[in-house]
């Protein structure tokens, strides 16, 4: 009877085949090897799929249910091994991996292809990359912390697994940010049409900080191909109601038992072809939790019950296993740990920035134009190049919409997302291809972007630590002088200051900005650009601008020579500045040097010590606060390495240590003004 419904399977496979090739509109999916029923389901959009179902263990090869029963031996093996080590070493657990477990972090690996799909594994999620094709070896070299001849110094920490050549990603333990970068890196997929999926597992802080609506509103906006899994104790998380997500019409819920092999590989069997059609995105909820040793022995189970496999057979994969992970921890052991040698923050590709003076007949821009115009002319030479924004009225923000003019409207993306999710989510995009430049604009004001400053940390330090090739602009209107108040006036370079990896450009003139603007989107890594709301379009900082200007990091400027005294500043500051010392030079004859930083971070550490032991005397001034800021870090270098040339101490300026007021008159107050540093200047130059 067997051999009868095998044959007329076979006989259905013909005929699809033969369907397929002759009607296009037809969609047919055969995933599993042996399927027993088929049924054709209408979808949401009014499309019909063919779905293959199993009805019992007999629907599966041999082959198949090996694969799945060693992934389940090698996980309960290697979680002891993650114990043991934790106990050898006295590391403090952050969570116990057993409790996410269920059979969907089994099934994800039975549709997963390395070669076109991408996987997020949350920390801890070791079922889900063993089914998805890491090796043991990927599993020992996290957990002891060995260096090998691709990855030297990238190991995370002992549950952060992952494989970049098999195309299955770790994230950090800013777990808010995982389903973000899968819908980045999903959209990806879906703008070069490619054939493949995001899989991405769900932690319980998703669920619990709220970021997963978010991320699951975007994928249903854009009908990506990315498929969530809700398992374990997350769906059993009592923050998880499935009810809040049902008004996004474009996304299909599954459901199923994940204590149930059978149930959870149905679900996931459509779930993955679905997604894999590109009628949208899929949310798999499996219910029920399992530690490694009951999956593991329902499988057993279920396969000797079947007898599909005998005892001895699984007894033996099990020994099997055993003494492979003892022979390669023993091969793990005997590799070489990283040392300092190891530790590097360079990046593969790097741009060389070269400045260009313009002539005379170069049109002057304001800020607002030598960034837009650059935007647009770098966007058009790569075609990889793509901008994201929040979605404003065209009042408000017009330049998405006149940036799609000039260039294909799939490369300006406009979203009803937050800062985190649009941060972090180009990001993700820029993960699918080395050649990518993403300009992101998710705010309107500084102010709005503290709570994104964890997918800065997030996106930098992977970048760095897996030697990946992103580049990431990311565009933040900062400061005051604008009466806008103590919400809409700060300035965030400071706490962006520890952000190891990261660069960090506030530059005062319109050439300048374009020039670091284009560096950026032409360099790997990710940049800040902090844009001076005040000067936007003022006359003040007006420039002519060559077309192919580029400034490299890490090099300020001398905007005014002077013999006397050095003010070293930046952004807005920078030309109150120049006013003061222009003023100093008319009523008293001082010559003061006015040095312009535009590089914060790489800062331009030669610079600032010529330019200081040529004069002796040295006044910083910021518009940010004095406490923690960049002035801070320019005064400690002074005085370490120019302290003998300094003729009086380094003085400081910058804006009261309160929140900036919204009355015009308090603000002029708290923010330094060309008065206070003329003033600051003379206290200097009378020592």
């Amino acid at each position: 009877m067997y051999k009868v419904r095998v044959l007329l399977y076979e006989l259905r496979v013909l005929l699809y085949e033969w369907i397929e090739k002759r009607l296009s509109t037809f969609r047919i999916f055969l995933c599993l090897p042996n399927a027993y029923f088929f049924t054709l389901e209408k979808q949401k959009n009014e499309s019909f799929i063919l779905m293959v179902y199993i009805s019992d263990i007999k629907g599966y090869s041999i082959r198949s249910l090996r694969k799945w029963m060693e992934s389940l031996t090698y996980n309960t093996l290697l979680q002891q091994e993650i114990e043991n080590h934790f106990k050898e070493h006295e590391i403090e657990p952050i969570f116990d991996i057993n409790q996410h477990m269920n059979f969907a972090d089994l099934a994800m690996g039975a549709f997963y292809k390395p070669e076109q799909d991408f996987c997020y594994l949350y920390p801890g999620n070791l079922l889900g990359g063993l089914s998805c094709g890491l090796s043991v070896m990927d599993i020992l070299m996290t957990i002891h912390n060995k260096k090998d001849l691709n990855h030297h110094y990238n190991r995370i920490s002992p549950t952060h697994f992952y494989n970049l050549e098999k195309r299955i990603k770790p994230v950090s333990g800013i777990k808010s940010n995982q389903t973000a970068i899968a819908v980045g890196l999903a959209r990806s997929l879906k703008i070069y049409h490619t054939r493949g999926i995001v899989i991405c597992p769900v932690h319980p802080d998703e669920i619990i900080e709220g970021t997963l609506f978010e991320s699951m509103h975007a994928a249903n906006e854009e009908r990506l191909p990315l498929l969530f899994i809700v398992s374990g104790y997350a769906g059993e998380s009592a923050a998880f109601n499935p009810d809040i997500f049902q008004r996004l019409t474009n996304i299909y819920f599954s459901y199923c038992d994940g204590s149930s092999f059978f149930d959870t590989m149905n679900a996931m069997n459509k779930s993955w072809q679905i997604t894999r059609d590109g009628t949208g995105p899929v949310m798999m909820i499996g219910r029920n939790r399992l530690t490694s040793r009951q999956a593991y022995d329902t499988l057993a189970g279920e396969l000797y019950h079947s007898q599909k496999l005998t005892k001895e057979e699984i007894n033996k994969m099990w020994e099997d296993a055993r003494i492979q992970i003892r022979q390669e921890k023993e091969k793990v052991i005997a590799l070489e740990s990283p040392d300092a040698g190891d530790i590097t923050m360079t990046q593969t590709k790097v741009f060389k920035a070269r400045e260009q003076e313009a002539n005379e007949e170069t049109p002057r821009y304001t800020i607002r134009q030598a960034i837009e115009s650059t935007i647009i002319k770098e966007l058009q030479q790569n075609i990889h190049g793509f901008y994201v924004a929040r979605k404003y009225t065209a009042e408000a923000n017009p330049f998405p919409s006149r940036l799609r003019s000039y260039i294909a409207e799939h490369r300006v993306i406009t979203l009803n997302a937050g800062e985190q999710l649009l941060t972090a989510s180009a990001g993700g995009m820029c993960e699918y291809n080395e050649n990518m430049s993403v300009v992101v604009e998710p705010c309107a004001h500084a102010d709005d972007y503290w709570s994104s400053l964890a997918q800065v940390v997030d996106l930098t330090f992977s970048m760095l630590m897996l030697q990946q090739n992103i580049s990431l602009v990311i565009r933040i209107p900062s400061g005051g002088y604008t009466g806008s108040g103590p919400y809409a006036s700060q300035n965030l370079e400071g706490p962006l200051l520890s952000v190891p990896g990261l660069r960090i450009a506030y530059p005062a003139y319109a050439n300048d900005y374009a020039g670091l603007l284009r560096s950026a989107m032409r360099s790997p890594g990710i940049t800040i650009l902090l844009e001076s709301k005040a000067i936007y379009d003022d006359d003040i900082a007006t420039a002519r601008v060559h077309s192919e200007n580029s400034v490299p990091f890490g090099e300020g400027k001398i905007v005014r020579e002077g013999k006397d005294l050095t003010i070293f500043s930046y952004g807005n500051a920078l030309h109150l500045a120049v006013l003061a010392a222009e003023r100093l030079a008319r009523e008293e004859e001082y010559e003061v040097e006015v040095f312009d930083l535009r590089s914060l971070l790489p800062m331009d550490k030669t610079g600032i010590l010529k330019s200081a032991r040529k004069t002796g005397k040295a006044l910083i001034v910021t518009e940010s606060y004095l406490f923690g800021n960049v002035g801070a870090e320019i005064s400690s270098l002074l005085n370490q390495e120019a302290f003998f040339s300094l003729e009086a101490p380094v003085k400081r300026l910058g804006s009261l240590f309160i929140p900036v007021p919204y009355q015009t008159n308090l603000e002029s107050t708290v923010l330094p003004g060309v008065t206070d540093i003329k003033e600051a200047a003379r206290d200097i130059l009378y020592m």
